[in-house]
C-alpha cells in the first residue's frame, strides 16, 4: 500500500504553503464512473488530460465533498473521494496510472 502524503506542508523548511494532491488509480472506479468522468468537466472535476479524444486522468475538487452530488456515481466512487476528503485533502486525482490503496475497493475494467 502507498501511504497517502500529508495534504498541507508547512514548515521552516518549507515556508510556503504547499499543497499535495493524492493521484489514485481508476481500478478504484467502476467502469460507469470512468465514463461519466470522461463525460463531464464542471465545477468539481476541475481538469482532464487527453491523450487523443481519451482522457487519462481525472481532477476533482473535494474539500467540501457531499455525497449527494455524485449520486450517480458508484458507492465506491463516495468511497475512494471520502476517503481522502476525511484526511483533509482539497484535491484528488484518478488516473490509470495511479496509486492502489489497499483499504479501497478495485475493480478490473
Amino acid at each position: 500500500m502507498n501511504t497517502p502524503p500529508y495534504p498541507h506542508r508547512k514548515d521552516a523548511d518549507h515556508p510556503y504553503n504547499i499543497m499535495q494532491v493524492p493521484r489514485i488509480s481508476t481500478q478504484h472506479i467502476t467502469a460507469s464512473d470512468g465514463s461519466q468522468l470522461r463525460k463531464c468537466l464542471t465545477q468539481e472535476v476541475l481538469a482532464q488530460e487527453n491523450y487523443g479524444n481519451d482522457p487519462s486522468w481525472h481532477m476533482l475538487h473535494i474539500a467540501e465533498f457531499d455525497p449527494a452530488e455524485w449520486l450517480s456515481y458508484s458507492t465506491a466512487f463516495a468511497l475512494a473521494v471520502q476517503f481522502f476528503a476525511e484526511r483533509g485533502y482539497y484535491y484528488l486525482i484518478f488516473d490509470a496510472d495511479g496509486d492502489v490503496i489497499s483499504e479501497l475497493p478495485t475493480f478490473d475494467w
